[in-house]
């Protein structure tokens, strides 16, 4: 992945805000000269600490975390929060997180403003503009909404959110002091969106690249390679190893194609059994490994029972069954020592179901 794109753009900004800056400077007052310098290095900051956690992390989520956090402090903001929406912008839904306001005041308030259709957000998500709002009691249903109310919310910013020439969402930024938005602030704001197009769009081609790289093409899930992750930053949680059983009676009677219908809908039904901080790959062939993060064998062992069960129920036709064997990490053993001690705890159970490995 070459940066030298990102930062080309990096540095366009930074000209433009130096243009900027040389024009301000004939007629500016020096508070908005020092702002807009201060800006500028704001700029620098917002580049380099993003793309190096959309790096480190290959995390979306991450990225937004440390690009909100910095643009808050960039623009003095006291609150902020994202709002996702989908493209056809029919559903709102806040973000799992944001600072300063609760989610249930910002779930609240967003029910109000699709009751009440508001506007803005059409004008918003259609031209893919930045709406600056002064002063919060010229919007007539905004300046009784208690959320509002109870912050003291004077100033709102509202930032769409852009990957690949698509919407994802909206960037809400408060003050609770008023603040008297100016041409120049509209053209900083519109700088800002503009970044964190490109700063959004960079973290999902890095995240795209490493899904690629560690996906199981057939399955969607990760592959084995997602295990020198493991290894490298986690120590607590437990594994499983799962292999199916007789699957080649599938293949063999019912062709290739419907043992990968198979595979997919039994990949589907584990999937739903675990948790987001899970990790469930293909080890090869019918052979998975489940990571139970911070989970202790009793868990574990829960899991395993839900998993068998349910594979049971789901392909009572074809007389599929599961082996699994489970192991509990600790900071004396690597991953890959784990794995072959479940591995082989694995195959004592399907020995003992008399079923060849």
């Amino acid at each position: 992945f070459s940066m030298d794109l990102i930062f080309n753009k990096r540095k366009k900004y930074i000209l433009e805000m130096r243009k900027i800056l040389d024009n301000l400077s004939k007629n500016a007052t020096l508070e908005e000269v020092l702002d807009l310098t201060t800006q500028n290095l704001y700029t620098h900051k917002l580049y380099k600490e993003c793309l190096e956690t959309a790096i480190s992390t290959r995390s979306i989520k991450e990225t937004l975390r440390v690009l909100v956090s910095t643009l808050s402090e960039m623009t003095g903001s006291k609150y902020w929060a994202i709002i996702l929406t989908s493209f056809d912008f029919k559903e709102w839904k806040f973000f799992l997180w944001s600072i300063g306001v609760d989610t249930k005041c910002l779930d609240e308030t967003l029910d109000i403003l699709k009751k009440q259709d508001f506007i803005k957000l059409e004008i918003i998500t259609r031209l893919k503009k930045v709406y600056l709002l002064d002063d919060i009691n010229e919007v007539e249903i905004l300046k009784d909404i208690k959320c509002i109310l109870d912050h003291h919310i004077k100033s709102i910013s509202i930032i769409p959110m852009i990957v690949n020439d698509n919407i994802i969402g909206i960037l809400v930024l408060a003050w609770d002091k008023k603040r008297e938005f100016n041409s120049y602030d509209k053209t900083v704001f519109e700088n800002v969106k503009d970044m964190i197009r490109d700063i959004l769009e960079s973290a999902y081609n890095i995240h795209e690249m490493f899904w690629l790289s560690y996906k199981d093409p057939l399955l969607d899930i990760y592959n084995r390679r997602i295990l020198e992750d493991i290894a490298k930053k986690e120590h607590k949680g437990s594994l499983l190893c799962l292999d199916l059983d007789n699957f080649k009676n599938i293949n063999d009677k019912y062709g290739h194609d419907t043992g990968d219908k198979v595979l997919k809908e039994f990949t589907l039904m584990v999937k739903d059994l675990l948790r987001d901080e899970d990790i469930f790959l293909r080890y090869g062939g019918d052979e998975f490994i489940i990571y139970l993060k911070n989970a202790d064998k009793e868990t574990a062992e829960k899991i395993a029972q839900r998993i068998k069960k349910k594979i049971k129920e789901k392909f009572l036709n074809y007389g599929l069954s599961v082996s699994i064997g489970i192991s509990e990490l600790d900071e004396n053993t690597t991953i890959y020592e784990k794995i072959a001690e479940t591995d082989r705890k694995m195959y004592e159970e399907k020995k003992k179901k008399h079923i060849k490995p």
